[in-house]
């Protein structure tokens, strides 16, 4: 089994990690900012050129009398002056109308570009450290290898998943400076979800995190009895450190986990009670396919 490590070198990376994914947090609120300004300009704009039915109106009227100096000039210029006025007022008066459609795209495209890029760089360390998981040596180990044939929960995690771990732990620490500003808050929570900034970039990645083990899961070819052993110690930890941060643990994923502590022996009837009450029977199937284990439905 992998032992547990004596020095911290995940600590420094996870450090190095975090001071570049801190460095592009402040351009969340330079973001926000901009599409917040660009609409209270839309806004004004419209208010400003909605206003100007009434002078429209009085102008056209010939009865009414007025000292306004632009319906005085409305009257006198009825020309091309008048119909563009008028057309812009009736396509301002339509609903989620915007008299700023380029600039409005414009703020709207570099705020999803800013959202994607602090999410790749907070990303950047789980990615890095997950992309290990396929190729492990520890998923073929046997005895042979010289392995103790220790019971699973006397396993230690590897570093990749003591990594992902210490990272994401780090994490609402390195966002804290997000707790209450609504200029860097995720484009949904505009719709009226409840959750500090801050929270919701630790649930997204931390989502983001569980979904990415369960697609490098996927990709395992062999899962001997102490590799399947040595995965349900890692998965054991990482699954502790989401469910901590108050995370829900992707279905799959949670099927890795228990699924990978079962012994050979006793696979096939854990895994008919399983189905029995939901379980993913595809994640079960795989499972049992990489473990070389021939696990047939309940009742086949």
């Amino acid at each position: 089994m992998t032992a547990s490590p004596s020095t911290s070198p995940a600590s420094e990376a996870t450090s190095r990690t975090g001071d570049a994914a801190a460095a592009a947090l402040p351009l969340l609120a330079t973001a926000g900012v901009l599409s917040s300004q660009v609409q209270e300009v839309s806004s004004a704009l419209l208010h400003a050129v909605t206003s100007m039915q009434h002078s429209l109106d009085a102008a056209a009227s010939q009865e009414a009398s007025s000292l306004d100096a632009t319906i005085l000039r409305l009257r006198h210029d009825q020309g091309s002056l008048v119909e563009d006025l008028q057309s812009l007022v009736t396509r301002a008066s339509q609903p989620k109308a915007t008299l700023l459609p380029a600039a409005t795209k414009a703020a709207t495209v570099f705020h999803q570009s800013v959202h994607s890029l602090v999410y790749d760089m907070l990303m950047q360390k789980v990615r890095d450290e997950l992309g290990q998981v396929p190729g492990s040596k520890a998923w073929a180990a046997s005895q042979a290898d010289g392995a103790a044939n220790l019971p699973a929960f006397n396993a230690y995690p590897q570093p990749h998943a003591t990594a992902v771990g210490e990272y994401l732990m780090a994490l609402p620490q390195m966002l804290e400076g997000l707790a209450q500003d609504e200029a860097t808050a995720l484009p949904h929570a505009a719709d009226g979800e409840e959750g500090a900034p801050g929270s919701e970039w630790l649930d997204r990645v931390a989502e983001g995190a569980a979904e990415l083990y369960v697609a490098q899961l996927a990709q395992l070819q062999t899962l001997s009895p102490l590799g399947s052993a040595q995965l349900a110690a890692d998965l054991e930890y990482f699954c502790n450190v989401v469910s901590a941060l108050g995370v829900r643990i992707p279905p799959a994923l949670a099927t890795w986990q228990v699924a990978s502590g079962w012994s050979q022996e006793e696979f096939q009837n854990s895994a008919d009670a399983a189905r029995a009450e939901g379980v993913d029977a595809v994640t079960l199937d795989q499972i049992a396919a990489v473990r070389g284990i021939k696990s047939s439905p309940a009742g086949s």
